[in-house]
């Protein structure tokens, strides 16, 4: 019994620690103090250790010796770098499915994204920041659309880079995005994905991508200074 309260201990503590990274709260390049954490998450120091080990081990957080942790930092070298990466692997992976893709396979890119469409993308009472409900169906659909790839370690590969991206991407989400369609980006790479037009689905995701890089790229400075 013990040792499944210290297990879920650990676990809501690396979820929680996890979301603030992702999500900002926890300043990227920001010093982690686990007497703070233990307090902050109301959990054992064993917990937030362990929690901060599988953290270390995604690379969201860098363990320095003798200097304890802290957040990984976040630079426009490596948004650029890993915005180029993630474009060949989702590239790799929207080829793989399309070949690889059924008709299960269209319904559910179809389905994934009404319901996507149908969710509010901004909180009600924080519209600068996106809503939860629809950051998980965003995810939903994305991964939809690579489903039927079966490459196992195009998948890992793509899960890993995903998580490396979701502060950028998180960071995009604050400003003004008037002049983006992004129900149409959304449109246009499905109907393409779905149409087995393996270089247009291509194209559209290097684009949708690409947009989501240049937001950060341009408000760099200013996103990390509201940190």
């Amino acid at each position: 019994m013990k040792q499944i309260k210290a297990l879920s201990q650990t676990t809501f503590a690396y979820q929680c620690i996890r979301d603030d990274i992702l999500s900002c709260k926890l300043a990227p390049g920001s010093k982690l103090k686990i007497n703070e954490l233990c307090e902050k998450y109301t959990a054992s120091l064993g917990a937030v250790r362990e929690a901060l080990s599988r953290l270390t081990s995604e690379e969201l957080i860098i363990s320095e010796a003798q200097k304890g942790f802290r957040v990984s930092p976040i630079s426009t070298k490596d948004l650029q770098d890993l915005a180029n990466t993630r474009i060949h692997i989702e590239s790799l992976c929207i080829e793989h499915a399309i070949k690889k893709g059924d008709l299960s396979w269209e319904a559910n890119i179809i389905a994934s994204l009404h319901r996507l469409n149908h969710l509010p993308e901004r909180q009600v009472n924080a519209p600068e920041l996106t809503d939860s409900f629809w950051e998980e169906a965003h995810s939903a659909f994305h991964y939809a659309l690579i489903a039927s790839c079966d490459s196992y370690w195009l998948h890992h590969i793509r899960k890993t880079l995903n998580v490396q991206n979701e502060r950028y991407r998180r960071l995009s989400a604050v400003f003004d995005q008037h002049d983006r369609d992004l129900k149409q980006e959304h449109q246009n790479i499905a109907n393409a994905v779905i149409e087995r037009d393996i270089e247009m689905a291509q194209q559209h995701i290097k684009d949708h991508i690409s947009t989501t890089t240049k937001i950060v790229l341009t408000n760099f400075d200013v996103s990390v200074a509201e940190l």
